[in-house]
């Protein structure tokens, strides 16, 4: 398992085959070009992202590492896939509406990935890495934390 800090952290669980999964892809395309060069400094390709929950700077890093990896798949936590596919929709459970112009920014909408629901909490495998998922609501109307071994990955949780 490696860990990239930034202005959102992301994780990387290998899978023991040379593959990886992508827990939060960060902010943006700077962020997502950071991760695919550890990946490859470490000889990694990635198998699978997942997202935490559906906040942009999460999952803004998806589309530039989907161009580059049309084939990985992209999972999410109930509710928040929604989100990720469709960005415009957080803005609007906080705005009641479509937000004006001005702030309709990468910070609040990130560009559209199709994500599919991750399994259930619990011990589970995706991308081909093992990783326990547990719920973890709060921060998002609903969020997962992954624990590989004895480190707990909790994104925006408390």
């Amino acid at each position: 398992m490696h860990f990239l800090p930034g202005a959102v952290n992301s994780l990387v669980v290998e899978d023991g085959q040379g593959g990886a999964l992508l827990v939060d892809t960060g902010l943006d395309d700077g962020h997502a070009r950071k991760l695919l060069r550890g990946l490859a400094g470490l000889n990694l390709r990635p198998t699978g992202i997942l997202n935490t929950h559906s906040h942009a700077d999460h999952h803004g890093g998806n589309t530039f590492i989907l161009k580059t990896f049309p084939e990985l798949k992209v999972f999410a936590p109930p509710l928040e896939d929604a989100v990720i596919t469709h960005p415009i929709l957080e803005p609007i459970t906080l705005f009641g509406a479509r937000p004006p112009r001005e702030l309709q920014s990468r910070f609040l909408l990130a560009p559209p990935s199709s994500a599919r629901l991750a399994p259930e909490p619990g011990l589970t495998r995706i991308g081909g890495a093992v990783l326990e998922l547990l719920e973890v609501a709060g921060h998002a109307s609903m969020m997962y934390a992954v624990r590989v071994g004895d480190v707990l990955y909790a994104a925006d949780a408390l």
